[in-house]
C-alpha cells in the first residue's frame, strides 16, 4: 500500500497541473446567469514517465494506458468563498470526485478545478466527453456560488451536527437548480465523513 501510495503521489506531481488553464485551454465557455466567470477545459497528456513508472502493476491498475486526462476549471474574477483550499464547504460542491485545485490569481482571480485522474477514470467513458465536462464545470461553478450563502454558517457551526445541517441545507438549495450531491463521488467529503470531520 505504500509503495502504491508514493507511487500515485510521483505521477500526480507528474502530471496534475503542467499546464495553465486560461493559456492551454482547449474550450472555454461563459455560463449563463455568472457574469464573472468562466469556464476552461483542459487536456493533460500523460508524458513518458521514467521505467519505474511505466512497469509498475500497481501503476498500470491505477491509469491503464491512458494518453492523459482532462481537468475542467472555472475561474472566478474574484473570489466568493473564503476558503482558498479544497476544504471546508468546498468539500461538498457535487464534482466528479470533488475539487481538486484551487488557486488564487496575481489578478486576483480564483481558479477552481477538478480532474479525471482518479482510479478507474480511464474506464468510464463520460470522462472523454467534452459535452460531459462542460456540464461538469457549470455545475461546479453553480455550486460555488451557491455555497457562497452558505459559507459563514458553515463556519459558525460548533458541532458535527451543525455543520451537517448546514451541508445539507446547502445540498438542498442545490436540487433546486437539478444539481444532486453524491457521496460516493466525493472523495474529500468521502473521506471527511469516514474520519467524522464535517
Amino acid at each position: 500500500m505504500e509503495r502504491c501510495l508514493a507511487l500515485t503521489q510521483s505521477c500526480y506531481n507528474y502530471t496534475i497541473m503542467t499546464l495553465t488553464p486560461h493559456i492551454d485551454a482547449l474550450k472555454t465557455w461563459t455560463i449563463e446567469g455568472i457574469d464573472d466567470a468562466i469556464c476552461y477545459l483542459v487536456f493533460n497528456p500523460m508524458p513518458e514517465l521514467p521505467e519505474p513508472f511505466m512497469s509498475d502493476p500497481a501503476f498500470k491498475r491505477l491509469f491503464g494506458n491512458r494518453k492523459g486526462h482532462y481537468c475542467g476549471y472555472v475561474k472566478f474574477a474574484a473570489p466568493i468563498l473564503k476558503s482558498t483550499d479544497a476544504k471546508g464547504l468546498l468539500a461538498y460542491i457535487p464534482v466528479h470526485k470533488g475539487i481538486t485545485f484551487v488557486e488564487v490569481e496575481e489578478d486576483g482571480g480564483i481558479v477552481y478545478g477538478f480532474d479525471g485522474l482518479h482510479a478507474h477514470d480511464g474506464e468510464n467513458p463520460d470522462l472523454s466527453s467534452e459535452e460531459w465536462w462542460e456540464t461538469e464545470c457549470i455545475k461546479m461553478a453553480k455550486s460555488i456560488k451557491v455555497a457562497a450563502g452558505f459559507e459563514q454558517a458553515y463556519e459558525d457551526a460548533v458541532t458535527m451536527e451543525e455543520r451537517a445541517a448546514v451541508i445539507a441545507l446547502f445540498h438542498a438549495s442545490m436540487r433546486e437548480y437539478g444539481i444532486v450531491f453524491d457521496l460516493p463521488g466525493n472523495f474529500q467529503a468521502t473521506i471527511n465523513v469516514l474520519f467524522g470531520e464535517l
